[in-house]
């Protein structure tokens, strides 16, 4: 599990790095590395919701009003 989290927080630095520094997370099992990753990451800034519909229109709404891209995680 922990080579897989390191392979997900290289993802995440290179996410940040390029300027979605956004992370909208559903919560899941087949996520929870890039999840676990994504929360360890410094630069990353967390929007947890259960519900991937309402999660997605608010990361779009996101990106518009920021002018910046969001990462949805589901």
């Amino acid at each position: 599990m922990h080579q897989c989290i390191h392979r997900c927080g290289l993802l995440v630095e290179e996410l940040c790095r390029q300027g979605a520094s956004m992370f909208c997370i559903a919560p899941g099992s087949r996520s929870s590395p890039l999840a676990m990753a994504a929360s360890l990451h410094p630069r990353a800034r967390l929007n947890v919701c259960l519900d991937e519909r309402s999660l997605g229109f608010w990361a779009l709404g996101y990106g518009r009003a920021a002018r910046s891209p969001a990462v949805v995680i589901t």
